[in-house]
């Protein structure tokens, strides 16, 4: 019976919690709960502050570099504004900037700026419903307000001679009372571009820096911005008023577009009603995802004339890129036995957009379905001339390859056009054609060579022994 007992109490003993603590152990705290925040979301949200409140300060073109900010002085530009006879429409409030959602909840900008990427992206041609209202003219609804920028003040006769602003003095006997001016700067620390807009007297009353170049970088203050390469004030949408096209030269510091320059470019259309600005973000995305930002040219083309290239990255078939307007360089037009995705034709095709000639390659199965779009174009301005087009085995093993030979025109820095030849190479994989980007830094190419001497080097780059 004492036994007994014994045991149960033991087996009860055993069943309670038992907590041990040794000396000079301490008990851990307690760890507060995850709330879905960064150290990096809390930096980059103390970033964008002092960066609004930098951008809020602005309210004289004087301030504009006390702020942080560099004016480019040779873009400064004075234009036309409507504006009401009541004054209706005008507010004492602009935005200053895309919130921490805008930055990164941004699908559309992926920081790549080539239209390689985004081939099989369909047209976006839907309803937009109140919240998206950032149309065209022609639409029926206002823009958001988070993408315009709302006017409020007075207007006057700009000095196209003061670079920190309009003089008041030097312009009070000017009758132009619509003439504004459009001062354009770069944050130091970000490189961001803004648009200030400022009276005769130097009173800045709208700002924005909600513009397509602004969102390369998602998610980042940061952004690649490093010039403005245009600037152009011209109807757009024809209702008699001045809009506003903008491009800039953009550099990556890392990613797959490291260290190359290319331009992104977006339209700012005026409102009558309320002589502020808004912005289509469908039109900028278009402009930028096919190619057609290397001018104003271009995008003039695009945006008021209805010339687009966008056909050229959507197209599943001969016959529909044709129907479309685009010519195909019969010369080099052919049919080729490709080991893998068998026998296609090797199709360049050339699409005029303004004064530029976009160029493209497709391979299609017989019945003119396109299996593959080559872009050997990269960042080049305008095709100049087709030098050729060889299917042969570059890389030794035994899979033909595509080189692409060709002259192409680029714009300089200081606006002048040069011509250059420059070739592209497209590897046959299990999976398509793979483009070589890093063979050009062993492997340059001149002027004056021939499709035959590119295809010597290239083949000797590879270990193939020479034919010569």
């Amino acid at each position: 019976m004492q036994k007994r007992m014994i045991f149960t109490t033991i087996c009860l003993l055993l069943s309670l919690p038992v907590f041990l603590v040794f000396p000079g152990t301490p008990v851990p705290a307690a760890q507060p709960a995850d709330d879905g925040k960064s150290s990096e979301d809390d930096s980059v949200y103390e970033a964008y502050q002092e960066y609004s409140a930098r951008l809020a300060a602005v309210s004289q073109a004087s301030d504009i570099p006390a702020c942080g900010f560099d004016i480019v002085e040779d873009q400064i530009f004075p234009f036309s504004l409507t504006v009401p006879a009541d004054g209706a429409g005008l507010t004492d409030e602009v935005s200053g900037g895309p919130d921490a959602a805008d930055e990164t909840d941004r699908a559309d900008s992926t920081g790549n700026p080539d239209a390689a990427d985004e081939t099989d992206r369909a047209d976006s041609t839907g309803t937009l419903d109140a919240a998206d209202e950032t149309d065209r003219a022609g639409s029926t609804g206002n823009p958001d307000a988070a993408d315009e920028t709302d006017r409020a003040g007075s207007t006057g006769n700009p000095d196209a001679a003061d670079t920190a602003g309009p003089d008041h003095a030097d312009t009070a006997a000017d009758d132009d009372a619509d003439t504004v001016y459009l001062i354009p700067a770069f944050d130091r620390n970000y490189d961001r571009l803004i648009l200030f807009f400022a009276d005769p007297d130097g009173t800045v009353f709208c700002k924005t820096d909600q513009l397509e170049m602004n969102y390369r970088n998602t998610g980042q203050l940061k952004q690649p911005n490093k010039s403005i390469s245009a600037i152009s004030f011209q109807d757009l949408n024809g209702d008699l008023l001045t809009d506003i096209i903008i491009l800039t030269s953009c550099v990556n510091d890392d990613g797959a577009y490291a260290r190359k320059s290319y331009k992104i470019g977006d339209v700012l259309f005026q409102k009558g009603q309320t002589a502020g600005f808004y912005r289509d973000y469908r039109i900028s995305d278009k402009i930028n995802r096919f190619g057609m930002n290397k001018s104003a040219d271009e995008i003039t083309a695009f945006v008021r004339d209805g010339s687009s290239a966008e056909f050229m990255y959507t197209a599943s078939t001969l016959d529909e890129l044709t129907s479309h307007g685009m010519r195909i360089i019969e010369e080099q037009c052919y049919t080729r036995t490709f080991e893998k995705p068998g026998r296609l034709q090797v199709v360049p095709g050339v699409c005029r957009v303004g004064n530029y000639d976009i160029f493209l390659i497709y391979l299609a199965d017989e019945q003119g379905c396109i299996v593959s779009c080559l872009q050997p174009m990269g960042e080049a301005d305008n095709l100049y001339a087709l030098k050729g087009i060889q299917c042969r085995d570059i890389d030794g093993d035994g899979l033909k390859d595509i080189v692409v030979l060709a002259r192409y025109s680029y714009e300089e820095a200081d606006g002048q056009f040069t011509v250059k030849s420059d070739y592209s190479v497209y590897y046959q994989r299990t999976g398509g054609f793979s483009a070589d980007t890093a063979i050009k830094e062993s492997c340059p190419c001149a002027d004056g060579d021939t499709m035959e001497q590119l295809v010597e080097r290239l083949r000797a780059y590879w270990g193939w022994h020479s034919e010569q």
